[in-house]
């Protein structure tokens, strides 16, 4: 009761039925695990002292849940690239870091902003640039993808170093492609992206094909119009894909 957001706690009990002198309290959120470690680490409990820490397996996670919120919480394009600037290299987050931004171009201000100063987004490019042959998560990709087709179509104009960046996915997806799985979801936000910047990738398509052929899942209808959609504006043939979704 002293510190409000606790879940649970699991005290460790040995053979002998006594405690092992450790344990492993749950809180809600980071804040009120933050608070209570602060105040008890330390205190004595029958004359010895307390060492109150974040459980060493969930550090990297609460590390990830703690830039992926700061990620969500930027208001805007400065605020994002300032965050980008600052925060450690490397390449769990990158992503996040394209959807937001393309989530902001929604606002016509922002919208001029990157066509008056498009080498406000090099950083952000060199950096995925440079961690390409990490980046093998299909998710990843598709976001990456999806987000960088939309910079492109709502600002008219195409990013630094686009060709390189395409060029980079394509592979990508490739290599992804021959170990992992594509949700149906991913494969459709894939296509939806080459087609939405007219790039006619015949690799691409076909293997986003046998992926939704081969890992047939239940396909929502808004991915079955967005696959029809992207074939249907490269004029890309695939009866096998039609005869799995219909």
């Amino acid at each position: 009761e002293k510190f409000p957001g606790h879940t649970s706690a699991d005290v460790k009990i040995g053979n002998n039925g006594r405690s092992k002198g450790y344990g492993l309290v749950k809180f809600s959120g980071v804040a009120e695990a933050q608070q209570a470690i602060e105040n008890m680490n330390g205190e004595e409990i029958s004359g010895r002292a307390m060492v109150c820490q974040f459980d060493k397996i969930d550090q990297a996670k609460r590390k990830s849940d703690d830039t992926n919120e700061k990620i969500r919480d930027c208001k805007n394009l400065k605020e994002l690239l300032e965050l980008h600037r600052d925060a450690d290299t490397n390449h769990y987050y990158l992503s996040n870091y394209w959807n937001r931004l393309a989530s902001f171009l929604f606002n016509n201000a922002e919208c001029k902003n990157i066509q008056n100063n498009p080498e406000l987004l090099k950083p952000l490019v060199n950096q995925t640039l440079y961690f390409s042959n990490k980046l093998r998560n299909p998710r990843s990709l598709a976001a990456i993808a999806n987000a960088i087709a939309k910079i492109s179509s709502r600002t008219r104009k195409s990013i630094i170093d686009s060709e390189k960046l395409w060029k980079m996915l394509e592979n990508n997806i490739s290599e992804a492609a021959k170990t992992k799985t594509f949700k149906s979801r991913d494969c459709a936000s894939i296509l939806w992206a080459f087609a939405k910047i007219n790039r006619k990738s015949t690799r691409v398509f076909r293997l986003m094909e046998n992926q939704v052929i081969m890992n047939y899942d239940t396909i929502e209808s808004q991915t079955i119009s967005n696959m029809v959609w992207a074939y249907a504006k490269l004029r890309q043939p695939s009866p096998k894909l039609f005869d799995a979704i219909s």
